[in-house]
């Protein structure tokens, strides 16, 4: 299965519980997109999914694994600043507790059933950490992570 599609069934299975709590979701297109995404401006909530990579697990030549790392931000969306030098990053002001949606959110991803021969069948729940600015700054989201091992192609 392909990371795109595996992003895409992620998502299926992320919106219901997302348009619940108010919240878009949306597939990030690399690395630097959920920080983007985050800091455009406007109000509300989102979910931010992206790949955070693969590392080989097993050392298998005829059929290696590699253990991939997908990131959910979920986020209440900011502004940054125009004048970086004032070190202020603006939150929307009326905003739900993230810290509330965590442990609702983790289940809905542990329980997503990919049917795939080549991935395992679980989202796996890694651990979760604040999201920060280049700056270090810290924002009003968390980055959930997530593994899941398949078949690695080479």
């Amino acid at each position: 299965m392909k990371i795109s599609a595996i992003l895409q069934a992620l998502r299926t299975d992320v919106e219901p519980w997302a348009a619940a709590e108010g919240a878009g979701v949306i597939v990030a297109r690399d690395p630097f997109d959920p920080f983007q995404i985050v800091t455009a401006g406007g109000a509300g909530l989102v979910a931010v999914l992206s790949y955070a990579g693969t590392q080989r697990s097993e050392s298998s030549r005829e059929r290696p694994l590699g253990r991939m790392q997908f990131e959910i931000v979920l986020a209440s969306r900011m502004s940054l600043p125009v004048d970086r030098s004032a070190g202020i990053y603006t939150a929307a002001g009326d905003r739900p507790p993230l810290v509330d949606m965590l442990d609702d959110l983790i289940q809905v991803v542990a329980n997503i059933a990919i049917a795939d021969a080549t991935t395992s069948h679980k989202f796996e729940y890694a651990g979760d950490a604040p999201l920060t600015a280049p700056d270090g700054q810290r924002l009003a989201a968390f980055v959930l992570t997530f593994h899941l091992t398949r078949i690695v192609h080479v």
